[in-house]
């Protein structure tokens, strides 16, 4: 049994919008966030839209964020029996998988990890730019394709801390000293009947910590242990270049959708 303690926030958000002329509009944006354990802080956001011809629209945006880690990421515990896994509040870890060690349910705990969690979740910081053009050749026909680009400052990412028996995945809350969430995304929409609508989109991440790539290049452990290339039967030393990206992040995704409206 854990003892959690209480999580307050508020906030508070201004906008306004603003059509210069008839090509070019602008959002510019102001939230305010306040927590009983994070402190508070405030944060802008500017967004134009740029119509080039009719129906071709240049969009940029840019802003920060703030996001303050919540009760589940400190202190629930949660098992998901159709997946097999168990995610574990960051300030009630430690105690969690000595619970579980005593009755016989943990196989394996990473803990060099394990080390590196003692110490509570701060507060993740964000500043985000966003670019894309959005084209309309017809009134039911949309299309937009951009690039983005997140640098994030103590990111709360999922990461796997340990594994229990029967193969269950134990999973935690890090944070990411400095990140980058960078990519693009492509999005296509028609509506061939009045009520239907279909969409399609794609997107092309890399998500890296870069302090991961940091230590490669330091030699700290574990990155200073030799990569196997079952392919070949050499062993060689780790490169950034051989860093894929965060975990649990795909680097392509896609999907579609269909959506009717029946009156």
């Amino acid at each position: 049994l854990t003892n959690p303690g209480s999580v307050s926030t508020g906030f508070a958000f201004l906008q306004g919008d603003w059509q210069l002329n008839k090509q070019l509009g602008l959002v510019a944006g102001l939230r305010y966030d306040l927590t009983n354990a994070y402190g508070s802080k405030l944060n802008p956001s500017l967004g134009l839209q740029y119509k080039i011809v009719p129906g071709l629209a240049f969009k940029a945006g840019a802003g920060t964020g703030f996001k303050a880690p919540d009760f589940k990421t400190r202190y629930l515990v949660f098992y998901n029996p159709a997946a097999n896994y168990l995610v574990i509040g960051n300030e009630v870890l430690r105690q969690t998988l000595n619970q579980l060690d005593q009755q016989g349910q943990i196989s394996e705990i990473r803990q060099f990890l394990l080390n590196q969690l003692d110490q509570n979740l701060q507060a993740e910081r964000s500043t985000s730019l966003n670019l894309s053009f959005e084209w309309k050749p017809k009134d039911n026909v949309k299309v937009e394709a951009g690039v983005f680009h997140h640098s994030l400052r103590n990111q709360i990412n999922s990461i796997q801390v340990a594994t229990g028996s029967g193969n269950r995945n134990i999973y935690t809350y890090q944070n990411l000293p400095e990140a980058v969430n960078k990519g693009i995304d492509v999005s296509f929409a028609v509506s061939p009947l009045k009520n239907l609508e279909l969409s399609a989109g794609y997107q092309y991440l890399i998500a890296k910590d870069l302090s991961v790539i940091d230590s490669i290049k330091a030699g700290h452990y574990p990155y200073n242990q030799n990569i196997h290339d079952p392919a070949t039967g050499n062993s060689y030393a780790p490169k950034p270049s051989d860093y894929w990206g965060i975990e649990n992040r795909s680097r392509h995704m896609a999907n579609f959708k269909a959506f009717y409206n029946y009156r």
